[in-house]
């Protein structure tokens, strides 16, 4: 497979499709292989508040890395996606746990993280 071919998982995470983005996790897509304004499938999934797609990706095994990339774009990491989205994204969508997860996986409060909707701030305050 190209390494333009493993866009597709960024794709997949960006549309919210957990069960596609479980499957190329487990077959060995790369999940850093940016996609959308340069963000890798966890920040898509993170901006989407899509839970269960957060959840996949951090089961792979490069997780706790995978956290801490900034996009080349922003300069933001998945957690100050999930912020952004939860201001500018869909308000129906679990930003608050999407949060909580990627803060569970090692994910840092930092200044990327400053805006976020009140449920996302209150996540964000508990661990300041």
């Amino acid at each position: 497979m190209a390494p333009e071919d493993h866009r597709a998982l960024a794709d997949a995470a960006w549309n919210g499709a957990a069960r596609a983005v479980a499957l190329m996790v487990a077959l060995g897509f790369n999940p850093r292989t940016p996609g959308h304004d340069s963000g890798t499938a966890l920040h898509l999934a993170a901006w989407e508040g899509s839970l269960e797609t957060v959840t996949a990706l951090l089961g792979h095994p490069d997780a706790r890395a995978l956290v801490s990339i900034r996009d080349a774009q922003h300069g933001g990491t998945p957690l100050g996606w999930c912020c952004h989205g939860s201001l500018h994204g869909n308000p129906d969508h679990n930003h608050a746990e999407v949060a909580r997860l990627l803060l569970a996986a090692g994910a840092e409060v930092g200044p990327d993280t400053n805006d976020a909707s009140p449920k996302v701030q209150a996540v964000l305050a508990a661990v300041r």
